[in-house]
């Protein structure tokens, strides 16, 4: 399939992200076929047989006494370290197509799923790079198998380093080997606001999701939904910026990501659901909004995570998210009154919705017994007082 030029990519999320994630669009195609899923690593090329890997060693990472659990990701001057590094692989790559036209350079990267772009004197790297089988009589052959060897360089066999954490290090290495997208993120710059790189911050925020009580009472699978999502929370933001299209491209390229590594489709649908979200409480919070249209949107935001734990765990996703802004929590601490509340009545919506009955003709409603519904047209044969007990608690 034909990929976007990547600065056209972002010309149509807003557009992309009105559907459902995974879902049918008007095109009756689905979401993840309509944009990102072409820039991320192909099944065929990479990672395709990993899931097993993944989650197995995300399993050992969430032991109750695992040195991942424990470590300090916010002690000053830590780096995670690459056997080659993103930078190299950035200059490498512009040494590469030095004296490339722009037309060609821009078919190499639309070939290969990434670019490098200018920042003042800075290059930077957007897209996730992968290796092309294409052979094209254009004079550009030698390129592209150059190209090919950079991108295996880093994407592959590239172990990842902490100093002095061995049993780590090695964890972490097989976590980006299966999803080498997270390659990526590794010494990428945030905006001003973030302490943190965001390799460093997307650790972090893993770290501090399976140290929440909370989240310890979730049901495994729900627990592995929670891993992927803080994992890929933040895949495609953009570097040293304030990225505010990021949750969007984040959920449709975190699509592509798990159609790769297999997940169930169901997964596939709520993880991208859950960082589309994550975000919330900014939308929530915003000064622009009053307590009633604070409530409305905390009413609509349940509605779009009312199924399952959908709303607990993005509140969990949430906040560790926030923790791992500043040191010590310093940016949670300052939003957390709103965060309480916001939450408070995110639970308190979902619980309603869940609870409320909608009477429909000719459907029979899950949580009603069979002798309720009556057989001449399906319509609910409650009293009277139960049909208005249950139009009242609806939304």
């Amino acid at each position: 399939m034909k990929i976007h030029p990547i600065q056209q990519q972002f010309n149509t999320v807003k557009q992309i992200t009105k559907t459902v994630f995974c879902g049918k669009a008007k095109n009756k195609k689905p979401v993840c076929d309509s944009f990102e899923r072409s820039s991320v690593i192909n099944s065929k090329n990479a990672a395709s047989e990993k899931p097993d890997i993944i989650f197995s060693t995300l399993e050992k990472m969430g032991e109750d006494r695992s040195r991942f659990r424990s470590f300090d990701f916010e002690k000053e001057g830590l780096v995670l370290s690459l056997n080659y590094p993103r930078e190299a692989f950035i200059e490498d790559v512009a040494s590469i197509l030095e004296g490339l036209s722009e037309e060609e350079k821009r078919r190499l990267y639309s070939e290969f799923h990434f670019q490098l772009i200018k920042n003042e004197d800075k290059k930077l790297l957007e897209g996730y790079p992968q290796k092309s089988t294409m052979r094209l009589n254009d004079g550009l052959n030698g390129t592209r198998q150059r190209l090919n060897q950079t991108i295996q360089k880093f994407s592959e066999n590239n172990p990842v380093q902490i100093e002095g954490e061995e049993e780590l290090s090695e964890q972490l290495t097989l976590l980006f080997g299966a999803m080498p997208e997270l390659y990526t993120t590794v010494g990428k710059k945030q905006n001003k606001t973030h302490d943190f790189t965001l390799d460093i911050h997307t650790l972090n925020v893993l770290q501090k999701t399976m140290n929440n009580p909370k989240y310890q009472a979730l049901s495994d699978e729900d627990k592995k939904t929670m891993q992927m999502a803080a994992l890929l929370h933040d895949i495609s933001k953009k570097e040293g910026i304030n990225d505010e299209l990021h949750a969007e491209t984040g959920a449709i390229a975190a699509c592509s990501i798990l159609e790769r590594l297999n997940m169930p489709k169901e997964k596939r649908r709520d993880v991208p659901k859950l960082i589309f979200e994550h975000e919330w409480l900014k939308n929530y919070n915003s000064p622009n909004k009053n307590k009633a249209e604070r409530l409305d949107y905390a009413k609509s935001l349940a509605k779009r995570l009312k199924k399952g734990n959908l709303a607990k765990m993005e509140a969990i996703l949430t906040e560790s998210d926030m923790k791992s802004v500043k040191r010590d929590g310093a940016f949670f601490k300052h939003y957390k009154e709103a965060f309480i509340q916001g939450t408070t009545e995110l639970a308190e919506f979902t619980e309603q919705i869940k609870n409320s009955v909608l009477i429909f003709p000719n459907i029979k409603l899950l949580n009603r017994k069979k002798g309720d519904v009556a057989q001449n047209g399906g319509l609910a044969a409650a009293a009277p007082e139960k049909k208005a007990a249950a139009s009242n608690a609806a939304l």
